[in-house]
């Protein structure tokens, strides 16, 4: 909480806009809460976390329509292109840069609101294919990079102007429509999988997270691969858990499903190899 509050207070000042406080206060309170929910109400875990997701999802879309900024990729790049800081490259280096070497993937699953949205629609009973190929994800962040770098030659989106509201409602609509139509398809969340830019970004980050899921009572692990089968992004959760490692796959959005799935209390979120900060399920 700490982290996030200090983030605001700068990034509010600097910018002397006090959305930002109200933005990045919300997630570090909410992440606060979260953990000790969780830790309070373990059997609970998935149920806060996509409560969690939902609200803070839905807070910041209606921070996005409030101030008119775009938070998607595509901003990002125009942010960079033409030097001008907006909400959009904050939440960038913020959420994809600093937190995945604290945390990996966790924005996905506790605060973007695609993804939320993919929560909900998706089968939660079809498995995701095992892939570690990012390249999609590349050739469509490099696309839009290169499509960006050409339109900004003749026009340049502008935060806080009602154009900049309908370019975030319809590419979050095109980005919603195509991941779930994929997904039906290719498995659970297909668009986070193998398309989402962010996390093809903050899983070169990720891998040096200090937090990470972490295997714990490795010799009651009955191979039943139910935390491999619940895993959304593919990952053999199982592999780690009979190797013991901490699971440092790029595509781990620390969810912690397989956390709350495993019958055998096999995993766990912790600091490094020794210090448990999440939930115990009761025996």
């Amino acid at each position: 909480m700490f982290f996030f509050f200090s983030v605001a207070a700068i990034v509010s000042t600097v910018k002397e806009n006090p959305w930002y406080l109200i933005l990045f206060g919300s997630i570090g309170t909410f992440a606060g809460l979260t953990e000790f929910a969780i830790a309070v109400y373990p059997d609970k875990a998935q149920i806060i976390r996509r409560i969690v997701l939902l609200s803070l999802g839905t807070a910041l879309v209606t921070l996005a329509l409030v101030i008119a900024v775009n938070f998607q990729f595509s901003q990002v790049c125009f942010d960079i292109y033409t030097s001008i800081v907006t909400g959009a490259l904050i939440q960038f280096i913020v959420a994809r840069l600093i937190i995945p070497l604290l945390f990996g993937n966790i924005f996905c699953s506790r605060a973007c609101w695609d993804s939320a949205v993919f929560e909900i629609t998706d089968k939660q009973n079809q498995k995701a294919p095992t892939d570690d190929s990012k390249l999609t994800a590349w050739l469509l962040a490099a696309s839009v990079i290169i499509s960006v770098f050409i339109v900004s030659f003749y026009y340049i989106p502008k935060s806080g102007t009602p154009a900049m509201r309908y370019i975030f409602i319809s590419e979050n609509l095109l980005i919603i429509i195509l991941g779930t139509t994929l997904s039906r398809i290719y498995g659970r969340r297909f668009y986070c999988r193998k398309l989402c830019p962010f996390i093809a970004v903050s899983g070169i980050f990720s891998r040096f997270a200090l937090f990470k899921i972490t295997p714990q009572n490795i010799n009651r692990c009955t191979s039943c691969k139910q935390c491999t089968n619940k895993c959304p992004m593919g990952i053999d959760v199982m592999q780690y858990v009979k190797e013991n490692r901490r699971i440092n796959h790029k595509n781990c959005i620390m969810c912690e499903q397989c956390v709350s799935v495993c019958p055998q209390n096999c995993l766990q979120m912790n600091f490094k190899k020794t210090s448990p900060i999440s939930h115990t399920k009761k025996e």
